[in-house]
């Protein structure tokens, strides 16, 4: 027999989550660069071109996120005063 995951409900799914749509798109973002980071961690030590074209495309997203993350935490910050 397979479990569903889908079917199964964790304590922390009844939960209601009450974090601002800023908070969650926050957290989100926090976590993409984690992966990103992570992902780029993997390519230390390959010196091909494909591997140096890779860790471009991954610094620019990590950027492209940062800059996202930054907008974010101003707007939270000004709606908190």
């Amino acid at each position: 027999m397979r479990n569903n995951a889908r079917g199964a409900t964790s304590p922390q799914a009844k939960q209601v989550d009450t974090r601002t749509e800023i908070e969650k798109k926050i957290d989100q973002l926090k976590e993409d660069i984690k992966e990103l980071q992570a992902q780029r961690r993997e390519l230390i030590g390959d010196n091909s071109e494909e591997a140096e074209l890779q860790r471009k495309v991954l610094d620019h997203q990590i950027t492209m996120l940062n800059t996202q993350l930054i907008s974010l935490l101003k707007i939270q910050k000004e709606a908190q005063k």
